[in-house]
């Protein structure tokens, strides 16, 4: 009975079929129908449309930039298959190369990696043979920031292989550049509907791979000490740099081995600086290679993905 009364998009034939007969308000897409406007059942809302139930199309021009869809094209033209309860945009899974393997079914505009290869591979395969895979059971799906964020991180990398130095040339300013960390953290700020961004570091000092330990960076001191502040962390990001002190390197990276900096996350010092901002492991945090180009995406027990950096960069971006 319910099939005949309301057509893809939730046109309702029957104008007060769901209301008479289930008493209800919010329905199709868990979205509330909004009947002032154009009639019962003819515009649905959620936080992020109007959305017209006749037409299958929202209102006003969806935040996110899909360069393949319309601007107003709603459920990723599927209405059968994807729900969309904010009214943003479809999720999607990626592999470690960038490849998008999978839609996770919920329109909240959010992008994963999958870490696993196994996994990755399934979602692939069930993808390609219509079935989509289920949010809450893919378990090595890691959520990449949005560009915004990663925007932040690339000019991390960017700042880490230039001069810091000042007119004075103070102790500890890093005058070649590839000699000292760059970092920050990332997560939610303040205030509802806030989206996630960036915190930039104050720039770690100069560091001889010859002489010293190793670079550091303290990621929880912002760079500008009167910016924006964040509610929450997600997690930290700093930069392993890229400077050799030497001509002739030729060996593999560790701390203060053959005059260079290690690329990957230190042991145990990263994973320490993660454990204490997320003690339950249930977020990441990253490291990036400034010499090998490398991104390392761990929490406090281990690394969970290695990928390459312009890879990490580019997930979801369009080109």
């Amino acid at each position: 009975m319910l099939k005949s009364a309301v057509y893809p998009y939730n046109t309702i034939n029957d104008k007060d079929f769901l209301v008479k007969n289930f008493g209800l308000r919010f329905h199709f897409n868990g979205q509330e129908t909004d009947d002032e406007i154009a009639g019962k059942g003819n515009i649905n809302t959620a936080e992020y449309w109007e959305y017209d139930t006749r037409l299958g199309r929202r209102w006003n021009r969806d935040p996110i930039i899909k360069h393949h869809l319309s601007s107003y094209e709603t459920f990723g033209n599927n209405p059968i298959v994807n729900i969309d309860i904010n009214g943003d945009n479809e999720g999607k899974y990626y592999d470690k190369d960038g490849v998008e393997i999978g839609d996770d079914q919920q329109d909240d505009g959010k992008e994963y990696i999958v870490a696993d290869k196994k996994e990755a591979t399934t979602i692939s395969n069930d993808t390609k043979n219509g079935k989509n895979p289920i949010k809450g059971l893919v378990v090595s799906a890691l959520e990449v920031p949005n560009k915004e964020v990663r925007n932040a991180m690339q000019d991390a990398i960017y700042k880490s292989t230039k001069p810091n130095n000042t007119a004075q040339n103070l102790p500890g300013e890093d005058p070649f550049g590839g000699f000292h960390e760059e970092g920050g953290v990332w997560g939610l700020g303040y205030g509802e509907g806030q989206s996630a961004k960036a915190i930039p570091a104050k720039s770690g000092a100069y560091c001889d791979p010859e002489k010293d330990k190793k670079a550091v960076v303290n990621t929880l001191i912002p760079a500008d000490a009167n910016g924006a502040s964040l509610a929450t962390i997600n997690g930290m990001y700093h930069v392993h740099p890229s400077g050799v002190k030497f001509a002739d390197y030729t060996g593999a990276g560790s701390v203060n081995v053959n005059n260079h900096f290690v690329q990957t996350p230190t042991d145990p010092d990263d994973f320490a600086a993660h454990t204490k901002i997320d003690p339950n492991n249930k977020s990441y945090s990253i490291v990036f290679g400034a010499r090998n180009g490398n991104t390392y995406l761990f929490n406090g027990d281990k690394i969970l993905l290695i990928m390459k950096t312009s890879v990490f960069m580019n997930i979801g971006i369009k080109k």
